[in-house]
């Protein structure tokens, strides 16, 4: 299966996962930067931790280190970890052999939404490939109901909002990396390219895969976009 594949199952994935299913044995601890948000008398704050998959399967050898959430609402927590365990299980168990390795995780504890952001590097390693490739994945978890969010539901016009999406996306990376470095169909006015987003208390942080606003050298490219931007069109805006 060639990487661009790779790619867009996690990237379907990442958008289903529903149930938790991990390889190796996780171990839950506190990331030395752990956080925590209070929600009410009756429950505990959430507070943000990680957890280890690590070990081999079939073709895979992976390490990686996940986010993960502890505390508040069960049903949410719940939904949050099993969302990202989810999405490496099944990044594990595509065919081929390669190693995958974590890069970075964060979890942003909102008013609003729980959200997390996991980067792994995808290395073929038979035939050996040239480099390891790019892939990262977004957690959007609603509090209130323990849902996933969509980024079309934050848009009460949502072509509009995708259109605006696009031209500040196409400025911000243009800027960062230069006109001539710049892949303008990545960003064109598709809930797909923007399918890697978290909100913040400023507006949307928008990270693209390896290789699909610049050439692998840029990596993986992280922006955002205020909520400003959507002034008019933005049904939510969430924090």
């Amino acid at each position: 299966m060639t990487f661009t594949a790779r790619v867009a199952i996690f990237a379907a994935i990442l958008a289903t996962a529903t149930a938790c299913s991990t390889s190796g044995t996780p171990t839950p601890g506190a990331s030395p930067g752990a956080t925590a948000t209070t929600t009410s008398a009756a429950e505990s704050p959430y507070v943000a931790t990680t957890a280890k998959l690590k070990g081999v399967k079939g073709g895979a050898t992976y390490d990686v280190e996940i986010p993960q959430v502890e505390g508040g609402k069960p049903a949410v927590s719940e939904k949050f970890n099993n969302s990202v365990r989810t999405s490496v299980d099944q990044q594990i168990n595509q065919d081929g052999t390669f190693t995958l390795d974590g890069v970075s995780q964060k979890v942003i504890l909102g008013n609003d939404v729980i959200a997390g952001v996991l980067e792994m590097s995808f290395m073929v390693t038979d035939p050996m490939a040239a480099h390891p490739n790019g892939l990262v994945g977004t957690f959007v978890i609603r509090k209130s109901n323990a849902k996933p969010v969509m980024l079309t539901e934050l848009f009460s016009d949502v072509n509009e909002g995708l259109q605006r999406l696009s031209d500040a996306a196409k400025q911000k990376v243009k800027a960062k990396l230069g006109a001539d470095s710049t892949f303008d169909g990545g960003m064109s006015p598709d809930a797909k390219n923007f399918a890697n987003w978290v909100p913040t208390s400023t507006g949307l942080e928008i990270h693209f895969d390896d290789g699909q606003v610049g050439p692998h050298a840029a990596g993986m490219v992280v922006i955002e976009v205020p909520w400003s931007t959507f002034d008019g069109v933005l049904a939510e805006k969430l924090n």
